[in-house]
């Protein structure tokens, strides 16, 4: 019971507090202007569009003739599509091993009988 009271009576503070800050700034909200010139979405979105346009890379991209840029970026895939092959190959090749060494299926070493003869006698 006490609990709520407590709570009530906080919940009233804060609400008040809210309240009187809200008075005191209103007037301050109200002399700032309703729109900004160039703030709106649409603009941004147009300067990022023009700053696309006047980067570096897409200059070098159309710079070129079509069929080059689509012979680079083959050749940048075919690289990429290697090295991913190449890593997928060791990473399947270190799974079997440890999965052979798990199972017992792994080939026996060279000392095997030797060690093996060593304990019988």
């Amino acid at each position: 019971m006490i609990g709520i009271i407590i709570a009530s009576f906080i919940l009233i503070l804060s609400v008040i507090g809210f309240l009187y800050f809200a008075i005191k700034k209103f007037p301050v909200l109200l002399t700032y202007p309703q729109k900004e010139e160039g703030s709106s979405p649409k603009d941004d979105v147009k300067r990022f569009v023009a700053g696309v346009r006047d980067s570096k890379a897409v200059r070098q991209v159309t710079s070129t003739s079509p069929d080059m840029f689509v012979q680079n970026v083959l050749s940048k895939t075919r690289i990429a599509a290697l090295k991913t092959e190449s890593k997928t190959g060791q990473i399947l090749e270190g799974l079997r091993k440890k999965s052979q060494e798990k199972n017992g299926n792994s080939k026996f070493k060279e000392n095997y009988w030797e060690k093996l003869r060593k304990k019988r006698v």
